[in-house]
């Protein structure tokens, strides 16, 4: 807090420095790239966001929120989740950049997000409004084909039971 102090003298605890991140900096931050006033890279932003959804693990009225993040992510982003598997990559890559660089990272983060979002809030998300990515039967095809997808899908894990899925 010492050092906090000297930056920002009004905190007087953790929780404001707690409430400062996520409301200054991560909602902040969130807002800005669902209203397009921050335009990441292809897969960038949909990486950070579904990353700021898990760090933000809020579910209350207050907005943005990590329900209103994974809806940015699965259906409003450049890059959506929901639709991505199916109509942005190729067996043979992406359509703009490597599926490793571009699609797999924040297929991965929005994969964890949606867990994390039925285990902290159970039914604040309709079931089935944000699938499972390699539920997709394009890219459960894709997966069988290839290596690179593959090697991706070996690493997901269900959050709950600790298994892998399975093409």
């Amino acid at each position: 807090m010492a050092f906090l102090k000297t930056v920002h003298p009004e905190f007087q605890a953790a929780a404001d420095a707690r409430h400062y991140v996520e409301n200054e900096l991560i909602r902040a931050g969130a807002q800005a790239t669902i209203d397009r006033v921050i335009l990441g890279n292809h897969g960038a932003a949909e990486l950070a966001m579904a990353r700021a959804a898990l760090v933000l693990d809020d579910y209350s009225d207050s907005h943005p929120n990590s329900k209103d993040i994974l809806q940015w992510v699965y259906y409003t982003a450049p890059g959506q989740v929901r639709y991505m598997a199916a109509n942005l990559l190729l067996k043979d890559g992406g359509t703009s950049e490597s599926p490793s660089y571009s699609s797999i990272p924040w297929l991965r983060a929005a994969d964890q997000a949606r867990g994390a979002a039925a285990e902290a809030a159970p039914g604040s998300i309709p079931a089935g409004t944000l699938p499972v990515a390699v539920a997709d039967p394009k890219f459960r095809a894709m997966l069988a084909t290839s290596p690179i997808l593959y090697a991706w899908k070996s690493t997901c894990r269900d959050r709950r039971h600790g298994r892998r899925h399975t093409g």
